[in-house]
């Protein structure tokens, strides 16, 4: 089966790195990931924001065209994720711009969907969401949203998708130590223990509750043989740090 992800302009490049088990990337840029995957994971990399199955493709630049493509060539695939009688409602986005469209091509694409897939239609609520998708370099798709970015409920935390980057972009060597500074929920040391060879990971954490947040998620990934976290002051890093020593 084929997926679409949206990647965070600039970090393209590291969408190869970030490719699920078994994935295949057929195609990387302009903010966008294509790939092959015959199992999708539990769950998709920080890195890859919005992420679709792909139903069917197109060259065009206008939602009509993509449309009648859908009508005469879309897969079924999305009944591996969705059951009958749930509901669903159907999106259009240009350019990474919601659109509204004439009232006749939204009926056609929710009859597409009921069809197909005996869902019911709820434009405000809805389990899914089924998407038609012009992009710049001219080309479309019509695919179901799988993930989207959840909204960071804590004021200052750092996009996933941008830890996720910074993880794969860290020079860390086999056998060194690292700090990181205002760990938050211990995201950039948990991805860095994954990504790389690094020995030790300690995370200083002002905020108790969020430190103890990251002690659970090492915890939940088994990885206190390896993560430490530390509650206190990053002003006060030298104090609470004095005796140890880090490559990074």
């Amino acid at each position: 089966m084929l997926y679409f992800a949206t990647v965070p302009a600039g970090l393209e490049p590291l969408a190869r790195e970030a490719l699920p088990r078994g994935a295949k990337l057929l195609h990387a840029g302009g903010g966008a990931a294509l790939m092959e995957l015959k199992t999708p994971p539990r769950a998709w990399p920080a890195l890859y924001t919005n992420v679709f199955l792909v139903l069917c493709q197109a060259k065009t630049r206008e939602f009509g065209a993509l449309l009648r493509v859908a009508e005469a060539t879309a897969s079924t695939a999305f009944f591996a994720y969705t059951h009958p009688n749930q509901t669903f409602r159907v999106r259009f986005s240009q350019n990474g711009r919601l659109v509204n469209v004439a009232g006749a091509e939204m009926a056609r694409a929710e009859n597409l969907v009921k069809r197909a897939g005996r869902l019911r239609v709820n434009r405000v609520k809805s389990d899914w969401e089924f998407w038609y998708l012009l992009r710049q370099d001219g080309s479309a798709l019509y695919g179901l949203l799988l993930s989207r970015p959840k909204v960071q409920g804590e004021k200052g935390a750092l996009h996933p998708e941008l830890a996720y980057g910074m993880a794969l972009l860290a020079q860390i060597r086999p056998g060194e130590t690292v700090l990181d500074l205002g760990t938050g929920n211990g995201i950039i040391p948990i991805l860095l223990s994954a990504k790389t060879g690094g020995k030790k990971f300690t995370g200083l954490e002002i905020q108790e509750n969020t430190a103890d947040m990251a002690r659970r998620s090492v915890a939940y990934n088994h990885l206190e043989d390896r993560i430490e976290i530390v509650t206190g002051d990053i002003k006060e890093a030298a104090e609470i740090f004095k005796p140890a020593f880090f490559d990074v």
